[in-house]
């Protein structure tokens, strides 16, 4: 028995999951959270094998609450399902303690691989995503990104993505103030003298869904 939470925000994607992980012998999901406060006060009053994540939801962003559970449940693997493209966030999410990260347009058998391999004790890494691996451990620079927070990547990406710097205070909870300072601290690290830099250096390395 394989007692697993489903995390996501969309009734059918969730009804979806069960539907494929019922019909594998010996899985039995038990549980499922539509946000970021009903996941956390479901890890804090219960023990799951397995939580499988949606990276973005209506009350968090980013890797927040991927965060905040291993904060409480450190020993809890975590398996993110996201519709944001490996190059983006799929190292972000194995450095903050993901045990794998497979796209949400992945076949169901790709997704009961991943949970075989992580309920024996390992990590699933895609070939798309063992490939920028293998491409920055021989890059020793690397891409330009990854030398960004989790929080300045965020803001890189809603830049490129043209959201306003008060678009941008309203989705991450924080002043205007605060966002002009990321931004700067994003064009500094980067190389960046304006948003068009900004987005045509987004749009080359398919860091935009």
């Amino acid at each position: 028995m394989y007692n697993i939470l489903i995390v996501d925000d969309h009734p059918i994607v969730r009804a979806g999951m069960k539907s494929i992980l019922n019909a594998e012998k010996g899985m039995l999901t038990l549980d499922e959270a539509q946000n970021a406060r009903e996941t956390m006060l479901k890890v804090s009053s219960n023990n799951y094998d397995l939580i499988l994540l949606d990276l973005t939801l209506p009350d968090n962003q980013g890797l927040n609450l991927l965060k905040d559970i291993k904060t409480i449940k450190k020993q809890t693997p975590i398996l993110i399902l996201s519709v944001h493209p490996e190059e983006q966030y799929g190292i972000r999410c194995l450095k903050a303690g993901a045990s794998g990260f497979i796209s949400k347009e992945s076949a169901p058998f790709e997704l009961i691989k991943a949970i075989r391999k992580i309920q024996a004790g390992g990590r699933y890494i895609s070939p798309t995503l063992a490939e920028i691996m293998a491409t920055q451990i021989f890059d020793k620079d690397g891409p330009r990104h990854l030398r960004l927070s989790d929080r300045e990547f965020d803001i890189f990406i809603g830049i490129a993505q043209g959201l306003k710097v008060t678009e941008l205070a309203e989705k991450f909870k924080l002043s205007p103030k605060t966002i002009y300072t990321y931004r700067e601290h994003v064009f500094t690290k980067m190389g960046f003298n304006s948003n068009v830099e900004l987005a045509r250096y987004a749009n080359s390395n398919d860091l935009i869904v």
